[in-house]
């Protein structure tokens, strides 16, 4: 049954000069992502974050977004803000980075990846994340990425971890007394 597969489509973003600083270890991996498209550059040493807005607007647009999660502390937390304003509040929801609002999704991503139910259509920037991921566990076992501990960028399975969060609200759940009825003894 492919009901519980899900496809990702990814957008990554680099500021061109960063694919080309000789202090960025990966910085020939990243020009070759680049010249294939699988990153895209912003002009300059920082994030373009009117370039990022812009794609996310036409993505919402092509795709039909019905919503989104987005960090709720990260540094493009100005984006998030005005794209609230353009797509509306309803839909761009801040998420805490905490093990509780991960513990769930996570769950989620553990079971419908060992179940081969994620398909990421073999996006090496993906690949490279997912490589480099690490997960931090709390007293009561619930686990996040952990970006302290990886060994280079991990925001690829973060967004996805972020993403099944979003598709695990959208779920539509049935009480087995929807059916059955209430009996009280």
């Amino acid at each position: 049954d492919d009901s519980n597969d899900v496809d990702f489509l990814f957008r990554f973003w680099c500021p061109e000069e960063k694919i080309y600083d000789k202090r960025n270890k990966y910085a020939g991996q990243y020009q070759a992502w680049a010249r294939e498209g699988k990153i895209m550059t912003t002009p300059g040493n920082a994030i373009d974050k009117a370039f990022i807005k812009k794609q996310i607007l036409e993505d919402a647009e092509k795709f039909n977004l019905i919503d989104m999660n987005v960090d709720a502390l990260f540094q493009g937390y100005d984006i998030a803000m005005e794209l609230a304003q353009e797509l509306g509040e309803d839909r761009v929801i801040a998420m805490r980075q905490g093990f509780i609002s991960y513990a769930a999704p996570m769950k989620d991503f553990e079971e419908r990846l060992l179940k081969r139910q994620l398909h990421h259509g073999g996006h090496p920037v993906a690949r490279f994340c997912a490589d480099n991921v690490v997960v931090a566990k709390d007293a009561a076992d619930n686990y996040k990425p952990d970006k302290a501990n990886s060994q280079a960028k991990i925001d690829g399975v973060v967004c996805m971890v972020m993403a099944l969060d979003r598709l695990g609200r959208k779920q539509t759940f049935r009480s087995i007394y929807e059916d059955n009825g209430v009996i009280v003894l």
